[in-house]
Parts: C-alpha cells; sequence; structure tokens
C-alpha cells in the first residue's frame, strides 16, 4: 500500500508555478512572430539562397511590424513571401495604383492595418480600399481616422457594385487584392469584373484559400472552389495535352502570364505589352518558325517528348 502523498509545500509550489509561466512564455515566443530582426530570412548555417534571392520579403515584413497596428497579413499568415517578390520592387514606381478588397472592419487589431503597410511601403501609390461594412466606413470617416483615403462600399459578389467601383475608380490597376469575404463565390465574381481592370504587368493577389472547401465558403455555389480554378489554370500554362474538361470549365484568363501559390494564398500575374512570346500560341509559332515546320504539327512533336 502506498503512502499517503505530502502535501507540496509553499515554496514548492511558488517554484512550480514559475516553471510553467517560463514554459509557456517560451512556447509563445517561439510559435508567435518576434521581432524583425528575428525573422531574417538566415538560415542556421548560415545566409541563405532566398535572402539574398528575395530581399523584398524582409523589407515587407519588417515595414509591417513597425506600423502602429500590424497587419495580420505577416502574424497570422505569411504573406510577406509573396508581397515581398512582386510589391517591394514597385517601391519608387511613379503612377502605381492599388485596389484592395476589405478594409478590416471585423479585425481585433484595428481597421486599416494593412492601409498603414501599403502607404509605408509604396509611398506614392493611389490606393483604393473597398469594403463591405458601409456603418464601419461612416465611423472610420467620422472619426477622421481614414484621412483622404479613396473607399469604395459595396459587395464584392454584386456585378453591379463591382461595376461601380470601376467606374467611381476608373479601374485601370497595378495591384489588385482581394482579402474580403474569403467565399469562393466572392472571390470569383470578384475576379471575374476586375481581371480586365488590371493593367498588363499587373498582379492579382487573393488571400485566405486556406477556407475554400470549408462549409461557410462553399454554401452558395458547391461547384466553385478557387483552389482548383487555380490548378486548372496551372494545368493550362504546364501543359499541351490538357483535360479538356477542366480547361473549358476554368479557361485561362486572357493575358495571363503565371499563377504562383504560397500558403494560403495566390498571385495571378498579367502579361505585360509586347511579351506575347509568354503565350501559349506565340510560343507554338516561334517553335515552328525555328523549326521550319507547320504550326499544326508543333503540337505533336511537343507530345512527342
Amino acid at each position: 500500500m502506498r503512502s499517503p502523498r505530502k502535501p507540496l509545500s509553499r515554496d514548492a509550489v511558488l517554484v512550480g508555478v514559475a516553471l510553467a509561466a517560463a514554459t509557456v512564455t517560451g512556447l509563445l515566443a517561439f510559435v508567435a512572430p518576434g521581432p524583425a530582426e528575428n525573422r531574417r530570412l538566415t538560415s542556421l548555417s548560415g545566409p541563405s539562397a532566398m535572402e539574398h534571392a528575395l530581399p523584398g520579403v524582409d523589407l515587407v515584413f519588417q515595414t509591417a511590424t513597425s506600423q502602429k497596428r500590424v497587419t495580420d497579413k505577416v502574424t497570422r499568415h505569411s504573406y510577406d513571401l509573396m508581397y515581398g517578390t512582386f510589391l517591394a520592387p514597385l517601391a519608387h514606381k511613379s503612377n502605381l495604383k492599388m485596389l484592395e478588397i476589405g478594409l478590416g472592419c471585423a479585425q481585433s487589431y484595428g481597421v486599416g492595418a494593412s492601409v498603414d503597410l501599403w502607404r509605408t511601403l509604396l509611398p506614392t501609390v493611389e490606393l483604393w480600399e473597398a469594403e463591405f461594412n458601409e456603418d464601419c466606413v461612416k465611423e472610420q470617416r467620422a472619426a477622421g481616422t481614414l484621412g483622404d483615403l479613396n473607399v469604395l462600399v459595396g459587395d464584392q459578389s454584386d456585378p453591379d457594385t463591382l461595376k461601380r467601383w470601376i467606374a467611381e475608380s476608373g479601374g485601370a490597376f497595378d495591384v489588385i487584392i482581394d482579402d474580403g469575404g474569403h467565399k469562393n463565390f466572392q472571390i470569383k465574381a470578384s475576379f471575374d469584373l476586375l481581371w480586365p481592370e488590371l493593367k498588363p504587368g499587373g498582379f492579382y493577389f487573393i488571400e485566405d484559400l486556406q477556407v475554400g472547401r470549408g462549409a461557410k465558403a462553399t454554401r452558395r455555389n458547391p461547384d466553385i472552389i478557387i483552389s482548383d480554378i487555380m490548378q486548372a489554370w496551372t494545368e493550362q500554362l504546364l501543359v499541351i495535352n490538357l483535360n479538356q474538361e477542366q480547361a473549358r470549365k476554368h479557361p485561362l484568363p486572357k493575358g495571363c502570364a503565371f499563377v504562383m501559390c504560397q500558403l494560403d494564398a495566390c498571385v495571378v500575374g498579367k502579361r505585360p505589352d509586347g511579351f506575347e512570346r509568354w503565350s501559349r500560341p506565340s510560343r507554338m509559332a516561334q517553335v515552328a518558325r525555328d523549326i521550319g515546320v507547320p504550326e499544326r504539327l508543333v503540337q505533336d512533336l511537343y507530345l512527342q517528348d
């Protein structure tokens, strides 16, 4: 028979509590985003190839975390990867025009945190923010927190609203970011009408795709899954012998140069003017000229490889 366990002394309890607190603090420090200097791309073995290749990633992270309100783009998510790759090089581009869907009215850290990031990273940008919650926009206007920010209001899944946004803003965006409702039908409706308003050479970012197969994201139209669409577009960019059913269901957007995805998000790039050689028909025609055969034979030659 075991002897009864003696009660812990007050000192032992205090030591145990202190150790537990230290352990929790250490775990939080490990999983939570730390200061910018602790999030550099330097590996344990020294500077990584990515550190040299993608200096903009660290720039975006440091810029975001230096703001009073820190956007979840670099805390809960790692979007500094795609924004550092594609937007950081535009920091000093003049006449840059951006539309972001989602002002952040539902965010606990405050409305407009990403606005702070964009205005610091891209100081000359003409920034337009679109927001569903009209009451929130009115409250922020009355409080003076929006300043001279261009704000569009309405439902991103409504074609008439999207057409009004285009008319009010003038369209012709260099960058479009969808950080809105995150439901597949909303993303698809916005993309269909806003992609033509993206300038050649522009970038269309879509965030929070990790929820795309959840019940809320698929309830209205379960046949539209943005992840499936991204994969169908990638297939059309990569291979000649296409899955024709998939290609007909999700045809590649006109002028699409690439689809690049990371954790939770993708960016779709539009071909710059004069870069038709980046398209499949142009590439096939060039190959036909290079090897001196009719274009109709080129596809068969590719497939034989």
